[in-house]
């Protein structure tokens, strides 16, 4: 009769497919809906290459004239760009030795499985923090920070600086007429300050609520995976996102997303996950002006050389909050 294995303990082919189709499912930006899945994205991203084109029509601009006898009305052009989405390629090697398994008396490796799920999500929110980071410092550079709300001060802060309902208005419309957000992502700094202030409705009748209520008839998400730089005073970044504002695609074609190995002469067991995916910002175009190989790491996805606004500010997908509390 053959010895139990450590990989006996977990069935890799069906854990992989848990992590490629079920995972992200569960995460709190695709229970918002400010993260969608999308099947082109997902057709991509099961390809090769490191980016792909997302062509898009832009918006309709006024133009109409009088009709008068015998005039033929003036052609408007429908115009199109180009967004371009980049591959991210992520994994983690999480491993136990076999001593501390014995010492601990518990099961370790299904320790390990049971949160990778959640790990992943933490992973994908700090990804997410990344990206925003970066087209933020785009936007600061050659947008003139049309997206941004900065309230922040590098003097004394006082509850001027701090996150509140008029600050909150003011970011929210910043995009005129089109100003229409469902998702607000905080750090639990500023969430707390919020809660203090008893603005947040913890029983919404019309807005989903996964867990953190909601503010200003917006989903609230928790993570302190947000930007929070520090310059000279601590920052907390508020994102004001909408349903879609991210197009989500993930495959495990070419991949392999879970397995297990074992390093016998070091008693140490490796847990190995992987994730192949795009996390798309909805109006931008990944530039790859500054990735030294072949995918990005985490530091490149923040950095504002490769990014850049390809649509309209009313047709992002998301808006930023700074304050110092």
């Amino acid at each position: 009769m053959a010895a139990t294995q450590s990989t006996d303990m977990i069935i890799p082919e069906i854990y992989a497919r848990y992590l490629t189709q079920e995972a992200f499912t569960t995460t709190s930006f695709y229970k918002s809906g400010l993260v969608q899945r999308s099947s082109v994205v997902d057709g991509y991203i099961a390809g090769g290459g490191t980016t792909f084109n997302v062509p898009f029509f832009k918006r309709l601009t006024a133009g109409a004239t009088a009709i008068q006898d015998g005039t033929d009305l003036s052609r408007i052009a429908q115009t199109s760009g180009k967004q371009v989405g980049v591959r991210i390629f992520e994994g983690r090697n999480d491993s136990y030795e076999e001593l501390a398994q014995n010492l601990s008396g518990e099961n370790l490796q299904s320790n390990i499985q049971s949160q990778l799920g959640y790990v992943w999500d933490l992973e994908q929110q700090a990804a997410l923090s990344a990206i925003v980071t970066g087209v933020i410092a785009d936007n600061v550079a050659a947008d003139s920070g049309d997206m941004v709300n900065d309230i922040t001060t590098t003097g004394t802060v006082t509850d001027a600086e701090k996150i509140d309902s008029d600050a909150v208005i003011d970011t929210y419309y910043k995009k005129g007429d089109k100003s229409q957000f469902d998702i607000i992502i905080m750090h639990s700094v500023p969430y707390a300050r919020l809660v203090s202030l008893n603005l947040i409705d913890f029983e919404p009748t019309n807005t989903q609520n996964i867990g953190f209520g909601v503010y200003l008839n917006m989903t609230v998400i928790v993570s302190d995976e947000v930007p929070t730089p520090t310059v000279t005073n601590q920052q907390y970044w508020t994102i004001l996102g909408k349903r879609g504002g991210f197009a989500y695609g993930e495959s495990g074609n070419g991949v392999t997303p879970f397995e297990i190995d074992r390093d016998g002469s070091a008693g140490v067991t490796e847990v190995v996950s992987r994730r192949n995916y795009a996390l798309h910002p909805m109006g931008f175009a990944w530039q790859a002006g500054s990735v030294a190989n072949e995918t990005p790491t985490r530091a490149e996805l923040a950095l504002a050389a490769n990014w850049d606004r390809v649509d309209e500010l009313k047709n992002v997908g998301f808006l930023v909050l700074k304050t110092n509390g």
